[in-house]
């Protein structure tokens, strides 16, 4: 369904689809609003939020029912990831029971993972969103951190007989959760027992991170999909599309609270990625500043150059 700015007055935790009109559009959201999101780009709007562990262990085994192979070829892969890493790489090692640490290794390196990322930035969503995709539409996916946190916040002070947690023990107890999470990967969830979606930063960065200003979005169970465990931060009700002139009214609408739109999903047209690029060079984010070394610098050599064919100049 469509829905209106007006149609979310007293609600929380919708999820809102829209479409921009103009390469210029996104400047119109307001900056206060977007800063309740973390981002993520995908070349093809079309494309849910899937792990590369999940796609993989599809691609290999497109008809399976086994819940537990992801968990199965996640523990594989660590085990043969962390026991060969020391060959390769003399300096920091993480500790075996690090996960995260581990995991943001294999991701940085390319291999399948349970990590979605994800940045801080919406202009550099935008520019993952639209570079080397040649698909009709992409889309930048935009979460909101503190309907994201709420649940695992709710279980802190459950646990600890309190109401009230400061940001760094917040930090702290979801990093605690997620490698708690990650290392007993071949739990059974029970069907009334909640999934988590944490949003975190390795405790080490590396060159990547930083330039992207990256975190990732890790899963608590792999024998579910992604979406599947984000359905538990919406509003089923609160679900369809808007007109990106009434997601601008939203946006600078303060009598809104920061947890109404849990997931905004921004579709781009393929016509406006020319002026997009333009502006994001402007912005100096090209594939050379957001990869380190050659591969970034080799990267840009394959940038949208023209404005011809199906692509707008203005």
């Amino acid at each position: 369904p469509t829905r209106r700015s007006s149609d979310l007055a007293g609600m929380k935790r919708a999820y809102i689809i829209t479409e921009i009109e103009y390469w210029n559009d996104i400047f119109r959201l307001n900056q206060r609003f977007m800063s309740n999101f973390i981002f993520r780009g995908q070349g093809n709007a079309d494309w849910s939020l899937k792990t590369s562990l999940a796609r993989m262990v599809e691609n290999h085994h497109p008809n399976y029912i086994e819940k537990a192979m992801p968990a199965s070829y996640e523990q594989r892969m660590m085990d043969e990831f962390q026991w060969k890493y020391p060959s390769y790489e003399k300096g920091h090692i993480p500790e075996s029971d690090e996960a995260i640490e581990w995991l943001s290794l294999m991701q940085h390196y390319g291999s399948p993972t349970r990590m979605l990322d994800f940045s801080y930035s919406m202009y550099v969503a935008l520019f993952m969103a639209i570079d080397g995709s040649f698909h009709d539409k992409s889309a930048i996916w935009a979460l909101n951190k503190h309907v994201l946190n709420e649940k695992l916040i709710r279980k802190y002070c459950t646990e600890n007989d309190t109401n009230v947690v400061s940001g760094d023990v917040r930090e702290k107890y979801i990093y605690e959760e997620a490698t708690k999470a990650i290392n007993r990967r071949f739990y059974t969830k029970k069907d009334d027992e909640n999934s988590y979606l944490y949003a975190i930063r390795p405790q080490l960065s590396n060159e990547r991170i930083n330039r992207q200003q990256g975190l990732f979005v890790i899963p608590s169970s792999i024998e579910i999909g992604f979406e599947d465990i984000l359905k538990e931060y919406y509003d089923s009700g609160q679900y369809g599309q808007m007109r990106f002139d009434d997601v601008v009214r939203l946006s600078v609408d303060h009598s809104f609270g920061q947890q109404t739109v849990a997931v905004l999903k921004i579709e781009i047209p393929k016509t406006l990625k020319y002026g997009l690029s333009t502006l994001l060079r402007q912005m100096n984010i090209t594939s050379e500043t957001m990869y380190p070394g050659l591969d970034g610098l080799a990267r840009s050599m394959s940038c949208l150059r023209d404005a011809m064919g199906d692509y707008k100049a203005d």
